[in-house]
Protein backbone atom coordinates (compact mmCIF):
# COMPACT_ATOMS: atom_id res chain seq x y z
CA UNK A 1 0.00 0.00 0.00
CA UNK A 2 1.38 3.39 -0.79
CA UNK A 3 0.51 6.48 1.13
CA UNK A 4 -1.78 8.85 -0.62
CA UNK A 5 -4.68 11.20 -0.33
CA UNK A 6 -7.73 10.99 -2.51
CA UNK A 7 -8.19 14.76 -2.57
CA UNK A 8 -5.89 17.73 -2.43
CA UNK A 9 -5.23 18.62 1.20
CA UNK A 10 -7.51 21.30 2.58
CA UNK A 11 -5.61 23.53 4.99
CA UNK A 12 -8.80 24.14 7.01
CA UNK A 13 -9.05 20.42 7.82
CA UNK A 14 -7.18 18.41 10.41
CA UNK A 15 -4.70 15.79 9.19
CA UNK A 16 -5.15 12.15 10.14
CA UNK A 17 -2.58 9.45 9.49
CA UNK A 18 -3.82 5.86 9.35
CA UNK A 19 -1.13 3.24 9.99
CA UNK A 20 -2.74 -0.02 8.96
CA UNK A 21 -1.40 -3.01 7.03
CA UNK A 22 -4.82 -4.48 6.24
CA UNK A 23 -5.67 -2.83 2.92
CA UNK A 24 -9.41 -3.28 3.33
CA UNK A 25 -9.46 -1.74 6.82
CA UNK A 26 -7.23 1.12 5.68
CA UNK A 27 -9.46 2.04 2.77
CA UNK A 28 -12.65 1.73 4.81
CA UNK A 29 -11.24 3.99 7.53
CA UNK A 30 -10.01 6.41 4.86
CA UNK A 31 -13.43 6.49 3.21
CA UNK A 32 -15.19 7.21 6.51
CA UNK A 33 -12.78 9.95 7.56
CA UNK A 34 -11.98 11.71 4.27
CA UNK A 35 -15.35 13.47 4.25
CA UNK A 36 -14.20 15.73 7.11
CA UNK A 37 -10.42 15.29 7.35
CA UNK A 38 -7.27 15.13 5.25
CA UNK A 39 -6.37 11.44 5.44
CA UNK A 40 -3.00 9.81 4.79
CA UNK A 41 -2.33 6.07 4.70
CA UNK A 42 0.87 4.21 5.55
CA UNK A 43 1.80 0.65 6.37
CA UNK A 44 5.51 0.92 7.19
CA UNK A 45 8.14 3.21 8.68
CA UNK A 46 9.41 4.57 5.36
CA UNK A 47 5.96 5.77 4.34
CA UNK A 48 5.32 7.13 7.82
CA UNK A 49 8.56 9.07 7.77
CA UNK A 50 7.76 10.56 4.37
CA UNK A 51 4.39 11.78 5.57
CA UNK A 52 5.66 13.12 8.91
CA UNK A 53 8.50 15.02 7.20
CA UNK A 54 6.04 16.79 4.89
CA UNK A 55 2.78 17.13 6.81
CA UNK A 56 1.79 18.25 10.30
CA UNK A 57 -0.33 15.40 11.66
CA UNK A 58 -3.06 15.96 14.25
CA UNK A 59 -4.02 12.33 14.89
CA UNK A 60 -2.53 8.91 14.20
CA UNK A 61 -4.69 5.78 14.07
CA UNK A 62 -2.15 3.01 14.68
CA UNK A 63 -2.76 -0.69 14.16
CA UNK A 64 -0.94 -2.60 16.90
CA UNK A 65 -0.21 -5.75 14.89
CA UNK A 66 1.62 -4.61 11.76
CA UNK A 67 2.72 -7.50 9.57
CA UNK A 68 4.45 -5.20 7.06
CA UNK A 69 6.79 -3.63 9.61
CA UNK A 70 9.65 -4.92 11.74
CA UNK A 71 8.06 -3.18 14.71
CA UNK A 72 4.62 -3.53 16.19
CA UNK A 73 2.44 -0.45 16.54
CA UNK A 74 3.54 0.16 20.12
CA UNK A 75 7.23 0.18 19.20
CA UNK A 76 6.53 2.23 16.10
CA UNK A 77 4.66 4.91 18.06
CA UNK A 78 7.61 5.28 20.44
CA UNK A 79 9.98 5.61 17.50
CA UNK A 80 7.76 8.25 15.84
CA UNK A 81 7.38 10.30 19.03
CA UNK A 82 11.18 10.25 19.51
CA UNK A 83 12.04 10.93 15.86
CA UNK A 84 9.48 13.69 15.29
CA UNK A 85 9.15 15.59 18.58
CA UNK A 86 7.76 18.67 16.82
CA UNK A 87 4.81 16.58 15.68
CA UNK A 88 2.41 16.87 18.60
CA UNK A 89 -0.08 14.32 17.31
CA UNK A 90 -2.49 12.31 19.40
CA UNK A 91 -2.55 8.56 18.82
CA UNK A 92 -5.29 5.95 18.96
CA UNK A 93 -4.32 2.28 19.21
CA UNK A 94 -6.37 -0.01 16.97
CA UNK A 95 -6.40 -3.73 17.57
CA UNK A 96 -8.41 -6.88 17.09
CA UNK A 97 -6.90 -8.31 20.30
CA UNK A 98 -9.65 -8.67 22.87
CA UNK A 99 -7.47 -9.16 25.93
CA UNK A 100 -7.74 -6.30 28.41
CA UNK A 101 -3.97 -6.31 28.98
CA UNK A 102 -3.49 -4.72 25.55
CA UNK A 103 -5.40 -1.62 26.61
CA UNK A 104 -3.10 -1.21 29.63
CA UNK A 105 0.01 -1.78 27.49
CA UNK A 106 -1.16 0.82 24.97
CA UNK A 107 -1.88 3.42 27.66
CA UNK A 108 1.59 2.84 29.14
CA UNK A 109 3.05 3.32 25.63
CA UNK A 110 1.52 6.83 25.46
CA UNK A 111 -1.42 6.14 23.22
CA UNK A 112 -4.17 8.64 23.96
CA UNK A 113 -6.95 6.11 23.38
CA UNK A 114 -7.54 2.44 22.65
CA UNK A 115 -10.11 1.03 20.25
CA UNK A 116 -10.97 -2.56 19.41
CA UNK A 117 -11.74 -3.69 15.89
CA UNK A 118 -14.00 -4.20 14.11
CA UNK A 119 -15.07 -0.57 14.03
CA UNK A 120 -18.38 0.73 12.81
CA UNK A 121 -18.43 4.04 11.01
CA UNK A 122 -20.16 5.66 13.98
CA UNK A 123 -17.67 4.30 16.50
CA UNK A 124 -14.66 5.40 14.42
CA UNK A 125 -16.03 8.88 13.79
CA UNK A 126 -17.03 9.25 17.44
CA UNK A 127 -13.63 8.36 18.86
CA UNK A 128 -11.81 10.53 16.29
CA UNK A 129 -14.05 13.54 16.97
CA UNK A 130 -13.73 13.14 20.74
CA UNK A 131 -9.96 12.79 20.54
CA UNK A 132 -9.53 15.87 18.33
CA UNK A 133 -11.70 18.00 20.66
CA UNK A 134 -9.41 17.30 23.62
CA UNK A 135 -6.64 19.81 24.31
Amino acid sequence: MSYFQTQSPNSARMNILIVEDDVINAFIFQKYLSVDYNVYLADNIAKLSGILQQTPIDLVLMDINLDTSDENGIELLQKLRNSYPAQRFKAIALTAFAEEEYEKICKEANFNAFCRKPLTKEKLLGIVENMLKQP
